[in-house]
């Protein structure tokens, strides 16, 4: 079961009935909820409008890549200058580490709005292809209201570590890297053609252990769209040849 949500700043608040989901579902929704069953899967849509450390706002990938084609002075058509992937390569081959202080300045001492509502919920795990620390900043905001006294963060290249038994503590798996490594020896993004291509050959620990939980558990999915995700690649594929041989 899957469920997409969108950032409550952007919509009007509706009850999941008018929203077409049988009581029933709701229902089950909601236990599941209770109980601690679902992963939550976040992407740039969940830190949308958060003030990033620089004081302007986290956006969209194409808002970024058309603010690092202009910090960087590319040389990338309109549609070229729209592509992260793209943007982010070119600004890397020209000053890697001005890029790195750039994305740092601008992903680090992020000021979150409503994503402290997320640590009311009982989640098992939060996978998130953000790499600000909005989560981080939001949870110390919140601790009044958070169900969870510990928050782990884990990056990518950490090994897999299997779910805390202790149900307040709740682990956030950053499978794009986190700016706050950048220049240290944990640096490491997956924003780049190249980058994406070496992770998709290499299936790290953690992308392998994402899979496998998003093809077997509950997932909400927050600010992310599905059908461009390079990291749900393979999954997509799965499920497509899972449904043809049924």
């Amino acid at each position: 079961m899957y469920s997409r949500v969108t950032p409550p700043e952007t919509i009007k608040m509706k009850t999941f009935l008018s929203l077409g989901l049988k009581q029933e579902d709701r229902d089950q929704l909601l236990r599941g909820l209770h109980e601690g069953k679902y992963n939550l899967l976040l992407g740039a849509g969940a830190s949308y409008g958060c003030k990033g450390g620089d004081g302007v706002e986290l956006r969209d990938g194409a808002t970024l890549s058309a603010e690092i084609t202009l910090q960087f002075k590319l040389k990338l058509n309109p549609d070229e200058a729209k592509k992260l992937p793209l943007a982010y390569e070119e600004a890397e081959s020209i000053d890697k580490r001005q890029l790195q202080n750039w994305l740092i300045s601008r992903f680090t001492n992020c000021n979150p709005t409503w994503q402290g509502l997320l640590f009311s919920i009982h989640w098992e795990r939060i996978w998130t292809f953000n790499i600000d620390d909005v989560l981080d900043k939001a949870f110390a905001a919140a601790r009044s209201t958070n169900i969870f006294d510990n928050l782990v963060s884990l990056d990518w290249k950490d090994n897999v570590v299997p779910l805390v038994s202790d149900v307040n503590t709740l682990q956030i798996v950053h499978l794009h890297g986190r700016a706050m490594d950048l220049g240290g020896p944990r640096g490491g993004l997956i924003f780049s053609i190249p980058e994406y291509a070496k992770i998709t050959r290499g299936f790290p620990q953690w992308h392998a252990s994402f899979q496998t939980h998003y093809l077997e558990k509950p997932f909400i999915v927050c600010g992310a769209t599905l059908a461009e995700e390079v990291d749900l690649g393979k999954v997509r594929k799965t499920v497509v040849t899972m449904s043809i041989a049924r």
